[in-house]
């Protein structure tokens, strides 16, 4: 039997969550008989490109250069029309969005194409801390719209699926809670020395006690780094903090850092490919958003069996049981990250105990195979149901 094809459209491959997950659906699903054209959009500065990575992977990608993540409509409407080329080319059984550029664009089109199955994966939600209100009624207005051109809505927590319901964004048997996850066995790998210096502590100067923070991450205002330095000015002043990551907020926040007096405590790496090893080098990783569907920092941390500290936002309580496999703070408060981060710091036993439990934790709950197990037998049942329309 020939594979079934499906068009996987995400805004753009910058390194962060979606665009992992994309990328991982895209190449693990071919053994369930899923074969995938991945079309992608152009990066932002900073924002890294996973282009390359797919291409090593051996996944058929499409970039579309008139894709970003800004509204223009003039442009827009070019990649709408590039969307709809590709798909009447394809021919695809199953389009599947994510973000919220490719999830408007790529629906639009599927509806224009009917593509039988037409699924958004919402890796977070917009509504907070994203728009003003003028903005955020129209985005909600959009999404609300959008949903009826679907066939099902994913949602990779629990807390998005009760955001997007209790935003009316579609009734809830027509969002499935799909969780997010990560190939975790390079960081299921990882076992972190007692007290030599790692390779990357040795790399920024540091030695095997010196307290380290990381944070892996967009440079971006909706992931709060201006928090984060706020809080490490707050810390103990041996206390230094790695940041993992690129972005459009780099320069406000490296003068900020300066204004603060943090710029020698500070370690500004960029994007990174040997992430297990940077996870493996900290005390505990820190994040600060305002906003999280279901960080993969996070999880990736966690099965290096990393003690964590995080916001109390979006789906993050899913992954951190407070005070058993991290602790969790307040959103937008310094102070409460800094008490957080400061037991943690006194407690290496407690870190360990907490780093063991929250790797247990998504080693059962974020694994790869069940994301793509999951996501086959859902695609499955779609274009069965679709079927079964058709022929009543």
């Amino acid at each position: 039997m020939s594979p079934t094809r499906v068009v996987r459209i995400v805004s753009r491959l910058n390194v962060g969550g979606p665009a992992k997950q994309a990328l991982l659906l895209s190449k693990g699903l071919e053994a369930e008989g899923f074969e995938t054209l991945l079309v992608a959009g152009t990066p932002g500065p900073e924002e890294g490109d996973l282009g390359e990575e797919a291409r090593a992977k051996g996944i058929r990608l499409e970039v579309l250069p008139s894709m970003r993540r800004e509204l223009r409509p003039l442009r827009d409407l070019r990649s709408l029309a590039s969307l709809v080329s590709i798909l009447r080319r394809e021919r695809p059984a199953i389009v599947h969005t994510h973000t919220a550029k490719a999830g408007a664009l790529g629906r639009a089109a599927a509806a224009l194409c009917r593509v039988p199955v037409r699924v958004h994966t919402f890796h977070g939600t917009t509504f907070h801390g994203y728009f003003g209100l003028l903005s955020g009624w129209a985005n909600l207005t959009a999404e609300r719209f959008l949903a009826r051109a679907s066939t099902r809505l994913l949602a990779v927590s629990e807390r998005v699926f009760d955001d997007l319901v209790d935003r009316r964004v579609a009734r809830s048997e027509r969002i499935v809670l799909l969780r997010g996850g990560v190939d975790l066995d390079p960081f299921l790998a990882v076992e972190a020395p007692p007290s030599a210096p790692s390779p990357f502590r040795s790399e920024i100067g540091l030695d095997g006690k010196t307290p380290l923070l990381a944070c892996v991450g967009r440079l971006a205002r909706i992931k709060r780094i201006d928090v984060l330095l706020r809080t490490l000015s707050l810390l103990p002043p041996d206390v230094h903090l790695a940041l993992v990551g690129g972005g459009p907020d780099r320069e406000a926040l490296v003068r900020l850092a300066s204004d603060l007096g943090l710029s020698a405590r500070l370690h500004w790496c960029g994007w990174r490919r040997d992430l297990p090893g940077i996870y493996m080098s900290a005390d505990v990783v820190v994040l600060s958003s305002d906003s999280e569907g279901l960080p993969l920092s996070l999880i990736e941390a966690m099965a290096c069996a990393r003690a964590v500290v995080a916001t109390e936002v979006g789906g993050v309580p899913e992954l951190i049981v407070h005070e058993r496999t991290g602790l969790l703070a307040a959103r937008g408060d310094p102070e409460s990250l800094a008490r957080a981060i400061s037991s943690l710091l006194r407690q290496p036993a407690l870190r360990a105990e907490m780093g063991a439990r929250g790797r247990a934790r998504v080693r059962e709950r974020y694994a790869a195979s069940r994301l793509l197990r999951e996501t086959a037998a859902l695609y499955r049942a779609l274009l069965a149901e679709r079927a079964g329309r058709e022929k009543g």
